[in-house]
């Protein structure tokens, strides 16, 4: 095996498509799914192709880090204020950024993949 670097990709010749898909357990009434890249020091939000409830799909021709993150709807927040008593709000969002990071990795070792397969 060649262990020489020979230089570092970071965009392909052609957009690929990728689909991830949503886990049941973070779906939920009023979430809007969204995928954010990083890219040259830049965040851009990523278009998704098949307004899917349960997947986002979307192309890129860029090799970055990419994470899946969700808004909650201002309607879905005002309904859920209404039905609850003077409890603090105190959900933990340490599941959607764990959620992110798994992703993340999924997709940049299916890009290591499809490079490694190209050669």
């Amino acid at each position: 095996k060649d262990k020489n670097i020979i230089g570092y990709a970071d965009e392909f010749s052609h957009k690929v498509s990728i689909e991830v898909e949503i886990p049941s357990e973070f779906i939920r009434g009023g979430r809007i799914f969204h995928i954010i890249r990083l890219h040259d020091g830049k965040i851009d939000r990523v278009e998704d192709t098949d307004h899917s409830d349960s997947t986002i799909t979307f192309e890129s021709d860029k090799f970055s880090s990419y994470a899946i993150v969700y808004e909650q709807e201002k309607e879905a927040i005002r309904t859920a204020d209404d039905n609850t008593s003077n409890n603090p709000h105190t959900s933990d969002d340490i599941f959607k950024y764990i959620f992110g990071l798994l992703s993340s990795l999924v997709v940049i070792t299916g890009g290591a993949y499809f490079l490694k397969k190209a050669k």
